[in-house]
């Protein structure tokens, strides 16, 4: 469920963000995706 989540997350938001900030959302998704098994 998490990793839907994050994923879902990571290309809503990749959308409105620039390069810059790619790598806090990739690095906020990955911790994200991790919770789940």
């Amino acid at each position: 469920m998490c990793r839907i989540i994050g994923l879902f997350l990571l290309i809503k938001i990749n959308k409105q963000t620039t390069r810059e900030q790619n790598n806090r959302v990739f690095a906020m998704a990955h911790t994200f995706m991790s919770c789940g098994p």
